[in-house]
């Protein structure tokens, strides 16, 4: 019950089932001193405050801390009709999207930097599942933000060369649907648990479209089942080794941002948009229109949201285990394999470098049924964003014999449980449903288009490297969306260190960091126009 009553010093407060929410005198000093104790002195660039109440602590963070970002978490829509004051960017839980998605689409990856998340102790006491709920939803969003700005600081400058290279290199595209729409879709990962999956699959092959990831072509291939398609999101050029060992030869969909090389393999590309600024401009430059495929950090996500788009029939997942398996990291066969035995001797054998490695990214480990279960970071993420996709699609995503890391909102299998599924299903065609584009350009329409597009970029990073260096970088990189995706692409770790500098106080630092970077990520840039063989011109 909420019951709203006026302060002794005139303002309005609030009673939750007969507990106050604010100051029964003050909350505006209460909220003022709470905020200044909790934020400290180190300046901060977003804040998250969890467990809003009638607005007097948003109203605190924004007198203490005017330059920060400030995004409010109400726990209840009963509380929140009382505000005498919101945030721009609130929600509480009567709101259309979860709190998930809210921050989602509230937060980006440069606001990572420098933010802090506080919460209102009456609020998480009153509100405590609510609280619970937000927590873990605040740790979720910053876990994956942070995965990619570290993945952004590692490959930005991959996907670019690979969206370029890509474009002009890859002579045939496909079009047309992955599967039939009421096909069943089984994707394999190449987690331990797939070597146990694989006589399922074959029972069931008929009747279902196997997609696979990269990493698990191998050993589907060695097991004689040969993929339908294969999904690939990696800039990496592991993904190109693990398909070259397995010979799919079978549709590979893709991003232009992906590994380079497949016209050296050979296997026809469906491509995809993850929807970067890179692939929006340089498909454009050519007009040709690709389905579109948020990113998620993970081919996992990409290919199921792809599969989900694709098909009104069940999406089973194999193999997607989320975790190693005491030193068992993946199935085999493998190409990572033979990086392992390039390395193995008398002192350091196979089995014992697989160890190591699987301890290397151990964040947190424990035994289940006997058996030692290895968690990383970048795996947890990966569990977080599969698992806000499976829960928004109840009833559509199924596991078979899965690993002990849980995904919350799939439906468990055992073999006789995935052929009564897969025997339910109406009858399809099976395969994609593809045919090369006729609207895919000339090798050399796509070069002169890639030419062009880098061109300008070489331009746009040169005018943003004067503007920064005689005035704001700040405003410069606000006001050209195309100039900041390019800095961010080319100098993710420059970035975040230029907004660092800003933030604690060292704006001339910041400012030449911004030059730096724009220099730098141009001279990039016309290294790429230099490498097609006739070079970018100059500004």
């Amino acid at each position: 019950m909420v019951e709203p009553f006026t302060s002794r010093g005139g303002l309005p407060s609030l009673r939750v089932n007969g507990v106050a929410l604010h100051s029964p005198y003050d909350p505006a000093a209460e909220a003022r001193r709470f905020v200044r104790e909790t934020l400290g002195a180190t300046p901060v660039s977003t804040v998250v405050l969890l467990g809003e109440g009638l607005g007097y602590l948003g109203a605190a963070v924004i007198e203490t801390a005017p330059e920060a970002r400030l995004v409010t978490v109400c726990y209840s829509p009963e509380v929140d009709r009382h505000a005498v004051r919101r945030a721009a960017a609130a929600w509480n839980p009567s709101a259309p999207v979860g709190l998930g998605d809210f921050l989602r689409r509230t937060i980006g990856e440069l606001d990572v930097e420098g933010l802090r998340v506080i919460e209102w102790p009456a609020s998480a006491r009153l509100f405590p599942e609510v609280s619970q709920q937000a927590n873990l939803a605040v740790r979720a969003v910053v876990r994956e933000l942070n995965g990619s700005c570290a993945t952004a600081a590692a490959m930005g400058r991959l996907w670019m060369r690979g969206a370029v290279w890509n474009l002009v290199s890859i002579d045939t595209v496909l079009e047309g649907p992955p599967c039939a729409p009421d096909r069943p879709v089984v994707i394999a990962a190449s987690g331990p648990t797939l070597l146990r999956c694989l006589p399922d699959i074959a029972r069931v092959r008929s009747g279902i479209d196997l997609w696979a990831l990269p990493s698990a072509a191998c050993a589907l291939s060695a097991a004689g089942l040969h993929p339908d398609l294969v999904v690939l999101t990696d800039p990496g050029h592991w993904a190109m080794v693990h398909l070259h060992f397995a010979s799919s030869r079978c549709p590979v969909l893709m991003p232009l941002s992906a590994a380079r090389g497949m016209w050296r393999i050979g296997e026809p590309v469906r491509l995809l948009s993850q929807g970067t600024f890179l692939e929006r401009e340089l498909l454009s430059a050519v007009g040709v229109e690709v389905p579109l495929a948020e990113p998620h950090g993970t081919v996992a996500a990409t290919a199921l949201d792809l599969a989900l788009a694709s098909t009104r029939g069940p999406v089973t997942l194999a193999g997607l285990d989320l975790c190693a398996l005491d030193s068992e990291t993946h199935v085999r066969p493998n190409a990572f394999d033979a990086l392992l035995r390039a390395d193995d001797d008398r002192l350091s054998p196979h089995y014992g470098l697989a160890y190591t490695r699987a301890r290397a990214g151990e964040s947190s480990s424990r035994i289940v049924d006997g058996l030692r279960v290895r968690v990383s970071r970048s795996l947890d993420t990966y569990a977080g964003w599969l698992a806000h996709r499976a829960a928004a699609t109840r009833g559509r995503v199924f596991r078979l014999h899965p690993s002990p890391v849980e995904l919350p909102g799939t439906v468990l299998l055992d073999g006789s449980r995935l052929s009564a599924l897969v025997s339910s299903a109406p009858a399809c065609a099976s395969g994609p449903q593809m045919h090369p584009d006729p609207r895919w350009p000339s090798a050399a329409a796509r070069r002169d288009a890639a030419l062009s597009v880098l061109s300008r970029w070489v331009k746009v990073l040169g005018r943003g490297a004067a503007e920064a260096r005689a005035g704001s970088w700040a405003e410069a990189l606000a006001g050209s969306p195309e100039l900041a995706d390019l800095a961010w692409h080319a100098a993710a770790r420059d970035m975040i260190d230029a907004k660092r500098r800003q933030r604690l106080g060292d704006a001339a630092g910041a400012q030449a960091a911004v030059v730096g970077l724009l220099e730098d990520a141009g001279a990039f840039v016309r290294s790429l126009g230099a490498r097609l063989g006739t070079g970018v011109p100059l500004p």
